[in-house]
């Protein structure tokens, strides 16, 4: 069972047909439920790794950490956790992710992020590690990319492009090279009460993926989300539950063939400006 268990992690990981155009993948509180778009107006520091967002002009430190159980798959379970910084027109956000089981297969994963805001736009720089360990059955592989981003604020839109892989980085010397991954986000502000999110990604010789996903307030501690995406094609849906400067996110979503992954996560607010 592991043997089997390690041949199809290998395959996943070396595999070129078995990566979908999509951003840089970093567990967060929200995106599953919201069909992989970012709510760019109140990012959780997660979603600033993914989308260059920097955080509220009323915040100063924010921390989140989460739990995923992917399909049902204890041996894909996910835990991770980011903190984000903002000291006047900079902020500094990094995080940590760990997939699988250490006595059989662990893959880690780091991010830096660097944003710097002025009027109405906000730029970025990423670093990323990789790293797979098979407690000593294969060698370890790893692999550090770079990326950009680029946002622009209005009052009737929020808009932030990703670009990754700009080294295209590969695991081994016999690897293949990670293609340039051109990801944007986008957020309609609405009604008070209502937001409309959106996310588009492309790479060369892959599909293009899309997502749209909808936040609605329902009360002043509660709020539904729902979404949906393509390339795979995923369904999803959560709750977000607030007291005083933190909150409580469950999310959800659903892979026709694959089933459920089930994410439960925390976002502490501990310093104002």
């Amino acid at each position: 069972m592991q043997d089997r268990f390690f041949i199809f992690i290998l395959s996943l990981i070396f595999s070129v047909g078995s990566v979908k155009a999509e951003s840089f993948i970093f567990p967060s509180s929200r995106t599953d439920a919201l069909g992989g778009t970012v709510v760019l107006s109140t990012p959780t520091p997660s979603e600033q790794l993914l989308s260059g967002t920097p955080l509220e002009q009323t915040e100063k430190l924010s921390v989140d950490f989460g739990y995923t159980r992917q399909y049902d798959l204890k041996e894909l379970d996910i835990i991770y956790s980011a903190v984000s910084y903002r000291m006047q027109n900079f902020s500094l956000a990094a995080g940590f992710s760990q997939t699988g089981e250490p006595d059989l297969y662990t893959q880690k994963n780091m991010r830096l992020a660097v944003l710097y805001s002025k009027s109405f736009y906000t730029i970025g720089n990423f670093i990323t590690g990789e790293f797979h360990d098979f407690n000593k059955r294969y060698n370890s592989v790893n692999k550090i990319s770079y990326g950009l981003s680029v946002q622009v604020r209005h009052k009737d839109f929020i808009f932030s492009s990703v670009l990754e892989n700009l080294n295209r980085p590969s695991l081994t010397e016999n690897s293949p090279k990670a293609n340039r991954i051109l990801t944007f986000y986008g957020e309609l502000p609405g009604l008070k009460k209502y937001k409309t999110t959106l996310t588009f990604s492309t790479q060369a010789d892959d599909e293009n993926k899309y997502g749209i996903g909808e936040s609605v307030k329902i009360s002043q501690v509660g709020t539904l989300m729902f979404g949906f995406s393509t390339t795979p094609v995923e369904f999803g849906g959560g709750m977000k539950l607030k007291w005083k400067d933190n909150s409580v996110i469950y999310n959800a979503s659903y892979h026709p063939v694959l089933g459920l992954t089930h994410t439960i996560s925390f976002l502490l607010m501990i310093l104002h400006n």
